[in-house]
């Protein structure tokens, strides 16, 4: 068995251990997969047999995904993966590891008990995380709130508009500041932001809001007699950062988004918003009618690797 760093043209032979399209996330700088491969009978080649997909933050390292193939449970393939998490949190000088749960994945990564899985394995303190919505274009358009007529005094300007230096200007002011409800850390020259619905506000010529959106396009592949094939592509838009300086600002960016959204997108396209530990999160609550709000972290801390390290050697005497 091999724990190895997933590189993008191995992805498509782990589709059937990715069930939310979370591999998306790997277009994302901070974000990496490592995947578990084993032999085949002859020993000719290698078959997926796990999966776990981390976000590495400035203080904590995050295990969005975790999955073990069937065929290949109790084999102590996750404890692997594991170890590889808190190895990656040490090097990277982090103090904790978090499992991160959502209410509608709850019985799709390991076992249909995976809470209780990440429990028995140093996972202890539980924290909630309102702040985490999957909704879609046509739910965002269709919110009251976001259909009322522009605002007067501010002007609102795509990225697309703006000359390279300023866009550039823009982007690094905003993503200096502090305390800013940032999904993936903001990078320049990131080609998957859209230059349509990442937007800068303005207020008597001044900045005062901006949101930046970033589009991920995932192929949708399937299995038909025994050959991957691509049957289309999903989308989903990212809001990876968004500030505003009032209530007010905040309604004028929302609008203005949604509306270039409805206008350039499908409206069974995705939208994934996360915000954590934001003064947003009370807003975007009221916002979104479908609002997945079930979603919490339990956590580990790094400290206490030498102790997972006991443990596991215990589990592989059994």
């Amino acid at each position: 068995m091999r724990i190895v760093r997933l590189k993008k043209e191995q992805r498509e032979f782990f589709l059937d251990m990715d069930h939310f399209y979370m591999m998306e996330r790997l277009e994302f700088p901070g974000s990496f997969a490592l995947a578990a491969l084993a032999e085949n009978e002859t020993g000719s080649g290698k078959i997926p047999a796990g999966l776990m997909i981390c976000t590495l933050k400035s203080d904590r390292l995050v295990i969005e995904w975790l999955c073990v193939a069937a065929a290949y449970r109790t084999k102590g393939i996750g404890e692997r993966l594991l170890t590889e998490a808190f190895e990656a949190a040490r090097e990277g000088k982090l103090l904790t590891v978090c499992a991160s749960f959502r209410r509608e994945d709850l019985r799709e990564r390991i076992y249909p008990e995976s809470e209780l899985y990440f429990q028995q394995r140093l996972f202890g303190e539980r924290r909630s995380l309102p702040g985490e919505w999957l909704t879609d274009v046509r739910t965002i358009a269709s919110i009251p709130y976001l259909k009322r007529k522009p605002e007067e005094g501010f002007q609102v300007y795509p990225l697309r508009h703006l000359t390279g230096t300023k866009r550039s200007e823009a982007i690094a002011a905003f993503a200096g500041l502090e305390k800013l409800p940032v999904l993936y850390p903001l990078s320049e020259g990131n080609d998957l932001l859209d230059q349509d619905l990442s937007l800068l506000l303005l207020a008597k010529g001044k900045p005062c809001g901006a949101l930046l959106v970033q589009c991920v396009t995932t192929p949708v592949r399937e299995v038909r007699s025994g050959t991957i094939v691509q049957t289309g592509e999903h989308q989903t838009l990212y809001p990876v950062m968004f500030y505003a300086g009032s209530d007010k600002a905040a309604g004028v960016l929302l609008s203005a988004v949604a509306r270039e959204a409805e206008r350039k997108y499908a409206p069974d396209t995705a939208v994934r918003v996360i915000i954590r530990d934001s003064n947003y999160a009370s807003l975007m609550e009221k916002l979104v009618p479908d609002a997945h709000i079930d979603s919490w972290f339990l956590t580990a801390q790094v400290a206490d690797y030498a102790l997972w390290k006991e443990i596991k050697a215990s589990m592989n005497r059994r």
